[in-house]
């Protein structure tokens, strides 16, 4: 479902297991998500419907919670998009404290995302760093996710203004992993993963030219030469992204 969803998904359940009573706000859901979310000890609770609201205009009602007099004593929201519903959320409950979780730099995104001889994004970057940039300032706490995040966040709320803690989350991966660390796979892989129709956002280019450069400099004699697998290219996309990838080629391999 994407980063954003996928660190959700994964913070709550961290925090569950930390022992907090933990609802995740969605605009609508299905009796799998909530089954799912119940087995880590989650709820997922929904606004009441108001018909002609999109999803996430009705992210502006309050929750219906399962206990009625229940309430949140921590709003958490994430980046530009969700960011606002979370602070609006706090008009429901006044003595919950905010945090609000950076998962982009704007700059380097729009920047990422121009194309040789096509339109400027500088505008758009600035009015999402704006943004980003009040939201945080408006929190009880800021979160970058990693550490170049942390310090661009950190650096735009420097000024006269007061401005909150700022700290680090550095996500980690399941323990599920830990039988493969403990016994490295033979074959030599670099994985990938991201919304690969994003190519050049993603760094997906940058892997493929560093990978190319690898084997290049790969002796025969030497076993396993390494492959780049990307994981995450939506089926729609599927043809556009070999086809980048099939001009990364051609660009440095002369047949």
């Amino acid at each position: 479902h994407g980063g954003l969803s996928t660190l959700n998904r994964e913070l709550a359940a961290a925090l569950a297991r930390a022992g907090a009573d933990v609802a995740v706000l969605v605009p609508k859901t299905s009796d799998e998500d909530i089954r799912a979310a119940s087995e880590v000890n989650v709820a997922i609770v929904t606004p009441a419907r108001v018909p002609g609201l999109s999803d996430l205009e009705t992210l502006l009602l309050p929750p219906v919670f399962a206990e009625r007099d229940w309430k949140p004593d921590i709003i958490g929201g994430h980046g530009r998009v969700l960011g606002p519903y979370a602070a609006a959320q706090q008009q429901f409950f006044p003595l919950a404290r905010r945090v609000h979780l950076v998962h982009t730099d704007s700059e380097q995104l729009e920047a990422a995302k121009e194309q040789p001889g096509g339109d400027s994004h500088m505008r758009i970057a600035d009015e999402r760093r704006n943004l980003e940039r009040e939201l945080a300032r408006s929190a009880d706490l800021v979160v970058g996710i990693g550490p170049l995040l942390t310090a661009t966040i950190s650096d735009a709320l420097i000024g006269p203004a007061p401005s909150p803690k700022v700290i680090e989350l550095m996500p980690g991966l399941r323990s599920a992993f830990d039988a493969a660390a403990a016994q490295p796979p033979v074959n030599n892989r670099v994985l990938i993963v991201g919304r690969a129709d994003d190519f050049e956002p993603k760094g997906i280019d940058i892997a493929a030219n560093a990978m190319l450069q690898v084997v290049a400099g790969w002796t025969p004699s030497k076993p396993h030469r390494p492959a780049l697998i990307i994981r995450g290219v939506p089926e729609a996309a599927a043809n556009q992204v070999k086809a980048q990838l099939d001009d990364i080629l051609e660009g440095q391999v002369r047949y």
